[in-house]
């Protein structure tokens, strides 16, 4: 996720370097140019004469420019500092835009890769021993209907003899009570 911290501070950075560009443009407008104008008018008069000797006052006109200088110089080096701290940080933020955008093609391409094995290898093999179990039911009942439509008389066959075999047991357990029900009433008419 991209964090505001480092483009809100560029944008600081920005902000104040357009300030002082500013402020400058205002210094020389204004006081730069009153101080300018003013060692201008100083050094225009000529010294000031006090009857025993003559007073220059150009130095005041010199430090007039000298304090318009120290202003500017002051201005400009902000600037300069401003402006290289901006460049800096802009450099910053895009080696960590860079940054960023090369773990997201690193995670890309191994989401790529992963997929690519998952689709090519893991998820049919996975389906083939998954399927190992049904195969081989399935190739069992696929012997048994083969040998029933080879032989369709089997089925029919055993049946057959199934229900035979209940017939039959029904038909013993009869002739056992018929049997016995006769072997009673033997004994029944022996008695009489």
């Amino acid at each position: 996720m991209f964090e505001l911290a480092p483009a809100i501070v560029e944008l600081g950075a920005i902000a104040i370097c357009i300030g002082l560009i500013l402020t400058r443009k205002i210094w020389v407008a204004s006081f730069g140019a009153l101080l300018t104008q003013l060692a201008a008018w100083i050094r225009a008069t000529p010294s000031i004469n006090l009857g025993f000797t003559s007073l220059s006052v150009h130095f005041l006109a010199d430090y007039a420019d000298a304090v318009n200088e120290y202003a500017l110089s002051l201005l400009g080096a902000a600037i300069g500092k401003t402006e290289w701290a901006a460049k800096k940080l802009w450099h910053e933020i895009a080696y960590w835009v860079e940054a960023q955008g090369h773990a997201v093609e690193v995670l890309a391409d191994d989401t790529y890769g992963a997929l690519r094995q998952l689709r090519r290898w893991t998820v049919p093999y996975l389906i083939a021993s998954g399927l190992k179990p049904l195969q081989a039911a399935v190739a069992a009942l696929q012997a048994e209907l083969k040998h029933l439509n080879i032989h369709p008389t089997t089925i029919i066959r055993q049946t057959i003899e199934a229900s035979t075999d209940r017939i039959d047991g029904r038909a013993r357990l009869k002739a056992r009570l018929d049997l016995s029900r006769a072997g009673g009433e033997q004994l029944d008419s022996a008695r009489m």
